[in-house]
């Protein structure tokens, strides 16, 4: 049963794998090959890396006709089976490179688009933590507000007792004045120490 070596080879500045019946060395051989052909074009800023592969093509097919001299129309039937061996791994080339490429700029645009989600995160963030300084500064503003007015209660509290207690007082006065039949005299003079007192 014939084996089959993979091979990994760098052409055109991209990683292709060959599924081949050849030494690898020979595979590797053919692929520097190529890639030199493709190198010779790196002076042609302009062209594209599909266009320079394509170059390399015609240029490589060109060696070969010209090596056994024959012309394109010339050539026997292995000649032409090893141009469309040539062409369909130039065509895959092509494709991975087009790929590639497609790949770069999907990438680059995911990039973009998490810069822009991580910025307004960051933004987000920022207003929520001015929203929290601001609910807490406005919660303490609120429990001083309680807490002055327990004290306002509290102290109410204490001022109504002390009136009932001097309310008490006075009716205790009331009706031992009328039980005595006499002027209510002391009233006045208890009630005197309390507005005293209030008064201060």
């Amino acid at each position: 049963m014939e084996s089959y070596n993979k091979v990994q080879v760098a052409i055109g500045g991209e990683t292709v794998t060959f599924v081949s019946n050849e030494d690898e060395e020979y595979v590797r051989k053919l692929a520097s090959y190529i890639d030199g052909k493709i190198q010779e074009l790196s002076g042609a800023k302009n062209l594209h890396p599909v266009t320079k592969c394509l170059v390399a093509a015609i240029n490589l097919a060109d060696e070969l006709f010209k090596e056994r001299g024959r012309p394109p129309e010339e050539s026997t039937t292995a000649d032409r089976l090893e141009i469309e061996r040539l062409k369909s791994a130039n065509e895959e080339l092509v494709k991975k490179l087009d790929d590639a490429g497609d790949e770069l700029f999907l990438t680059q645009d995911e990039l973009s688009i998490s810069r822009n989600c991580l910025e307004m995160s960051k933004s987000e963030l920022a207003n929520i933590k001015a929203e929290l300084k601001k609910a807490k500064e406005d919660l303490e503003a609120q429990l001083l507000q309680i807490g002055q007015k327990d004290q306002e209660i509290s102290q109410k509290d204490l001022d109504l007792a002390e009136l009932k207690e001097y309310n008490a007082l006075l009716e205790a006065d009331l009706e031992e004045a009328k039980r005595t039949s006499s002027s209510p005299i002391k009233a006045d003079e208890r009630r005197k120490p309390y507005v005293a007192a209030k008064s201060r």
